[in-house]
C-alpha cells in the first residue's frame, strides 16, 4: 500500500517537474491543438446562439421563479416582507425583470463598528496560526477579507457617513447581475468549451447543468446576503467582493473544469506543437501515438 502511494507521488512529481518540451507535456491537451470541421464550428455556434436566445425568452419566467423562491423563505424569516418583480433598464433601453424586496439593514453605530473591527483583527491574527506549507492560499484569503472589511470600517469612520448603497438596492442589483451572468454562460462556453473534442450532447448537457445550477443558487445566495445585512450594513463590501459575483464565477469554473475532464470524442484528433515546429500538419500516426502516451501517463499517475 505504501509502495503504491510512493509510486503514484513519484509519477506525479515527474510530470510536474518535466520541461514543457517533454513528451508527456506536449501530448497534454493544454499544449495541443484540435482540428474542427466547418460543420462542428457551425453546430457549436448554433448551440451558443440557441442557448442565449432561450435564456432571453425565459427571463420573465426566471424572474417569477426567483420571486417565488424569495417569497417562500422571506415569509418564514421576516413575515410580511413583500416580493415583487420590477423592470430594470440595462444599456439604456433593455428592460430586464428582477425580484425586488425591502431589506432593513442593521445599524452602523459605534458598538457595531467596534465589534466588527475587533472580529476583523482576530481573523487577521488567526491567519498567522495557519501552516504556510499546506494552507498558504487560505492565509492570503483570510487576510484579504480582513483588509476589505477594514476599508469599509475606515470609510464609515473617516467620512462620518454611511455606505453609499443601501441593502435593498444592493440585493436588487446583484440579482440583476446574476440574471445577466447566467445568460452569458452559453456564449462563454461557446468560446471555451465547445471547441473541445466532446460530443455535442455533452456540450449541451454542461450548458444546461451550469445554467440550471446558477438559476437555483443565485436567489438563495442574495437571500443569505440580505440576512447578513440585517445585522449591519458594514458587511456589504465583504459580501460583494468575497461572496458575491466571485462565487458565481467560481461555480462556473468548477463546472467548466468538470467538463474539461471528460474524455475526448475522437482519440486521435489532438496534435502536439512538435508537429508544427517540424513544419507540417501532424500525421495520424503522430496524433494517435501522442494521445496514447497521454492516456497511459494519466492512468499511471492515478
Amino acid at each position: 500500500m505504501i509502495s503504491a502511494k510512493k509510486d503514484k507521488f513519484q509519477a506525479i512529481g515527474a510530470v510536474r517537474n518535466a520541461p514543457w518540451t517533454d513528451d508527456y507535456n506536449l501530448s497534454h491537451r493544454a499544449f495541443c491543438r484540435i482540428w474542427l470541421s466547418p460543420a462542428e464550428i457551425v453546430l457549436g455556434l448554433a448551440v451558443m446562439a440557441g442557448g442565449t436566445a432561450a435564456w432571453i425568452k425565459a427571463i420573465p419566467h426566471v424572474a417569477s421563479l426567483w420571486a417565488g423562491m424569495l417569497s417562500f423563505w422571506l415569509d418564514r424569516i421576516w413575515p410580511g416582507t413583500a416580493v415583487s418583480v420590477i423592470n430594470r433598464t440595462v444599456a439604456g433601453h433593455w428592460q430586464i425583470p428582477v425580484p425586488y424586496f425591502k431589506v432593513e439593514a442593521g445599524p452602523v453605530d459605534g458598538w457595531t463598528w467596534f465589534a466588527i473591527a475587533l472580529g476583523s483583527v482576530v481573523l487577521f491574527a488567526l491567519s498567522y496560526k495557519i501552516p504556510t506549507d499546506t494552507h498558504l492560499p487560505y492565509i492570503y484569503l483570510l487576510r484579504a477579507f480582513a483588509l476589505i472589511q477594514w476599508s469599509a470600517l475606515a470609510y464609515v469612520k473617516l467620512a462620518q457617513r454611511s455606505l453609499p448603497q443601501d441593502a435593498t438596492e444592493y440585493c436588487t442589483s446583484m440579482l440583476l447581475f446574476g440574471m445577466i451572468f447566467t445568460g452569458l454562460i452559453p456564449a462563454i462556453l461557446g468560446f471555451t468549451f465547445y471547441i473541445v473534442d466532446v460530443s455535442i450532447w455533452k456540450k449541451i448537457a454542461l450548458t444546461v447543468i451550469t445554467v440550471a445550477h446558477l438559476t437555483l443558487f443565485i436567489p438563495l445566495q442574495y437571500l443569505a446576503h440580505a440576512c447578513i445585512l440585517r445585522v449591519s450594513l458594514l458587511f456589504l463590501p465583504i459580501l460583494y467582493f468575497a461572496l458575491g459575483p466571485l462565487i458565481e464565477v467560481i461555480l462556473f469554473i468548477a463546472f467548466y473544469s468538470w467538463g474539461m475532464s471528460w474524455s475526448s470524442q475522437h482519440a486521435g484528433r489532438w496534435s502536439t506543437p512538435t508537429n508544427f515546429r517540424r513544419g507540417g500538419r501532424p500525421s495520424p500516426q503522430d496524433v494517435v501515438e501522442a494521445s496514447r502516451r497521454y492516456e497511459t501517463a494519466g492512468a499511471r499517475s492515478r
